[in-house]
């Protein structure tokens, strides 16, 4: 699949049978590596005055090398995965509905950090993760979880996966 027609979402293995069988759920942020980009995420979500803001996060790219092993970071490897979403198809399930906001995110130095827009918090992070090249839908009201089977072109498991942990979980 083309590159600029999918979204990557990396997550483990018990999440994408969740995906699955029950739909994309979004994140508070309080896990995120970059402590930085939840305090933003914090600060827009004290301007609007709205502490129910979620993120969900994915690839707007080719999944490389790192993407496995920055998300794998504190996690056994052979447990995750990448989910593979035609683009197009998961948008469309996010374009009718005010409850969210679907954007890249934009990278800057901190001297190039401009924040004349609140929305800008949800969707600026910090130069030196820019190789991330992120895509964010941002969830502003409490939903329900998003049904996005039919948005799935693929999902790869982890290489260090075994046949037999493989055929337990499945």
């Amino acid at each position: 699949m083309d590159a600029n027609n999918k979204l990557n979402h990396f997550t483990t293995f018990d999440a994408v049978i969740g995906i699955i069988k029950y739909g994309l759920r979004f994140s508070t942020g309080q896990n995120w590596e970059d402590k930085n980009d939840l305090r933003l995420l914090e600060l827009y979500r004290g301007i609007v005055n709205n502490p129910d803001v979620k993120v969900l996060c994915f690839l707007n790219d080719d999944e490389t090398i790192y993407h496995w092993k920055a998300y794998q970071a504190g996690k056994c490897s052979s447990d995750i995965c990448c989910i593979e979403f035609d683009k197009k198809k998961l948008l469309s399930k996010f374009s009718t509905e005010r409850k969210y906001i679907c954007d890249e995110v934009q990278y800057a130095t901190i001297a190039d950090v401009s924040f004349d827009n609140p929305r800008k918090l949800l969707f600026t992070k910090r130069w030196p993760y820019r190789n991330e090249k992120e895509f964010r839908i941002v969830q502003i009201k409490e939903s329900g979880n998003v049904m996005v089977k039919d948005a799935i072109t693929r999902i790869t498991l982890s290489q260090e996966l075994s046949k037999e942990e493989y055929n337990i979980r499945v």
